[in-house]
């Protein structure tokens, strides 16, 4: 009866808005009949107490069903529109400010698509510019290994950078479109995220993306020495060791090879022939909001000079010549790479001496 009731009170007051009883008098006008033949047929059936509450329960828990299933397949996207909405001016301010120091800076920003254990690398850029809707990401990369996924939320990491007085490196946003202005040159056009976040805590989920971007180095590396990849970029940052200007550049990497640009400043007698050398690459680890080590043995095989800087080409020395650096102990992956370069061990002395001068730079540099 109470259901009964219900749409009857419905209907009524569905009858008096429409005839404009308490409304204008251009109201549009409603035929009263319609709605007695409704009452009418309501009227007819007799529910029991027993027969509406089960009705009810079923509407229930078909409800709670569907919001639980839209809650689990569009949760990211529920947060980000309840954050848009009631996200204030300030906060959006800050979130600016944020990227446009990054962009000043030009840190690198990794993206990954996912989050925690599924989150996957896709590639690493730097701002190009910030707006009021959104940012602009520039990446470099080939034609053939890029897809972006538009209208995907992506995760970006990137090296903890200090806002009044808190520590910041990673935040999620939607990707709207993308551009291609030169052959290996993508802009990527994002939205305006509406939170950042703090460094992520050990126990947290995407402590898991360290170790996929360490799985994801080995794995490439086998595919160069199989020559069945072009590789677009290996990021975010190569070192060398016998140079300390800067970062090198990558210029191209294909099968069991590499080419840098040297920065500015850098000696070509230090770089001979048949060398062997030692490659420095930095995997962001968001656990510690720093970055982890991994040594590449690697043999000089050219250097030219040309319009861009002093060229660097280099083969691998064996496949997965990997060397996995914890905090400051160093070991070799158990696959002979030690005996098949001669004189890598004057390379680790080099590099734990620069090493040693180099974590106190990044302590004093982490701001």
């Amino acid at each position: 009866m109470v259901f009964q009731t219900w749409w009857m009170m419905a209907f009524q007051r569905l009858g008096e808005f429409c005839s404009g009883a308490d409304r204008a008098p251009k109201a549009a006008s409603f035929d009263k009949s319609y709605l007695n033949l409704v009452q009418n047929s309501f009227a007819r059936v007799q529910m029991k107490p027993a027969d509406t509450y089960f009705l009810g329960s079923i509407l229930g828990i078909v409800t709670v069903l569907l919001m639980g299933y839209l809650l689990r397949h569009n949760y990211k996207k529920l947060h980000y529109h309840l954050l848009a909405m009631f996200a204030g001016k300030k906060r959006l301010e800050n979130n600016r400010r944020i990227l446009e120091h990054l962009a000043k800076a030009e840190s690198p920003l990794e993206v990954h698509q996912g989050d925690g254990k599924n989150a996957r690398y896709l590639s690493e850029g730097k701002i190009e510019e910030v707006g009021p809707a959104g940012f602009v990401l520039k990446v470099m990369g080939n034609s053939a290994n890029m897809r972006f996924p538009v209208g995907k939320m992506l995760m970006f990491l990137f090296r903890p950078i200090q806002f009044k007085d808190r520590q910041f490196n990673h935040f999620n946003t939607y990707l709207e479109r993308v551009s291609q202005p030169g052959s290996r040159e993508y802009l990527l056009h994002f939205q305006m995220p509406m939170s950042l976040n703090y460094l992520l805590r050990r126990n947290h989920s995407r402590y898991e993306v360290e170790r996929q971007s360490f799985i994801k180095g080995k794995l490439w590396l086998e595919r160069w020495e199989d020559g069945r990849s072009r590789l677009r970029l290996l990021g975010p940052s190569l070192r060398i060791n016998m140079d300390k200007a800067g970062d090198a550049w990558v210029h191209d990497i294909s099968a069991g090879g590499i080419r840098l640009v040297l920065p500015e400043g850098a000696r070509p007698q230090a770089y001979k022939q048949g060398k062997d050398m030692c490659l420095q690459l930095f995997l962001f680890n968001p656990a510690k909001g720093n970055y982890r080590w991994i040594w590449l043995g690697a043999t000089v095989t050219k250097v030219f000079t040309s319009g861009k800087g002093l060229n660097l080409c280099m083969r691998f020395a064996a496949l997965g010549s990997m060397v996995n650096a914890e905090e400051s102990e160093m070991r070799w992956a158990d696959i002979g790479v030690a005996e098949g370069l001669p004189g890598m061990n004057r390379v680790i002395d080099e590099w734990e001496h620069y090493l040693a001068g180099r974590q106190e730079k990044d302590q004093e540099a982490l701001v």
